[in-house]
């Protein structure tokens, strides 16, 4: 429903541990994937070793969505960030968004960050404001272009923050 029309849609899968939950999710990826070509794919889980880390599960994604090791050199990791985030993005509210989803995957874009980074270090209220906001408007951009499969493993394991953005 959510390719065919402008409507997001969300499923909450629950279930006890072992019974299939992932291959579930693999094969659902995959069938959708078949069905749409052009579908952007953000798969990011929460595990035991980051409970409560703050954006982990988005970092993931977005990571992943780049295709960020950590292999990559700092420098090839702004690189590869800078170029798929950035893709779609709004020339007037680009070096924002991505330097709020850089603060998201731990990545500093630019040595010297905008007062606006600079403030939202110092106040968390901010902080989360400017994530959620340039969260918003990069899948907004991306929207724009394909439909996006937001997919989250393990969110009981996430943080509160990643759960509200995703709200």
């Amino acid at each position: 429903a959510s390719i065919e029309g402008p409507q997001a849609r969300a499923v909450l899968v629950t279930a006890p541990p072992g019974i299939g939950k992932s291959r579930l999710q693999r094969e659902f990826v995959k069938r959708v994937q078949n069905r749409c070509e052009d579908v952007c794919i953000l798969q990011g889980r929460a595990d035991f070793v980051s409970a409560g880390s703050i954006y982990a599960p988005l970092s993931r994604a977005l990571r992943r969505l780049c295709g960020l090791t950590s292999e990559h050199l700092v420098s090839e990791q702004r690189a590869l960030l800078v170029k798929r985030l950035g893709q779609h993005l709004p020339n007037d509210s680009r070096d924002r968004i991505l330097e709020f989803l850089g603060e998201i995957c731990s990545i500093q874009l630019v040595e010297d960050p905008s007062p606006k980074l600079r403030a939202a270090r110092s106040d968390p209220k901010i902080m989360s404001t400017q994530v959620c906001q340039a969260w918003v408007d990069f899948l907004w951009a991306e929207t724009e272009q394909h439909p996006i499969l937001l997919v989250l493993e393990d969110l009981h394991w996430g943080d509160a923050l990643s759960v509200t953005l995703v709200d």
